[in-house]
């Protein structure tokens, strides 16, 4: 996913200026949601990715422990399409973290 992909998914699906499109994993890691959030963008600490809480709300996801791609830096939730592992899931977890991986 690129910029310009996640500006089209925007506009696809209707999200504005005061409600920011969003696409992470729900709560399970079992698919990715696509929304518009009711804040354009969050701050997301360096070491984490994303999840919707089943109350609609983004939680942080440590990925410390991912083989590769846990974000160094600091980011804006709108850009987390530039943190690809933090958007590949498979069995319920993310496809670099191992320990969850191993538990399955």
């Amino acid at each position: 996913m690129s910029k310009s992909d996640w500006q089209a998914a925007a506009k696809r699906t209707g999200c504005n200026g005061t409600r920011g499109y969003h696409c992470v994993p729900d709560k399970f890691h079992s698919s990715l949601i696509e929304f518009c959030y009711n804040k354009t963008r969050i701050l997301v600490n360096k070491g984490n990715c994303l999840e919707l809480a089943a109350n609609g709300v983004l939680n942080y996801v440590k990925c410390n422990e991912f083989t590769e791609g846990c974000p160094e830096k600091h980011y804006f939730s709108d850009e987390i399409y530039q943190y690809q592992y933090c958007l590949s899931l498979v069995f319920r977890c993310f496809a670099s973290d191992i320990k969850c991986l191993t538990q399955k």
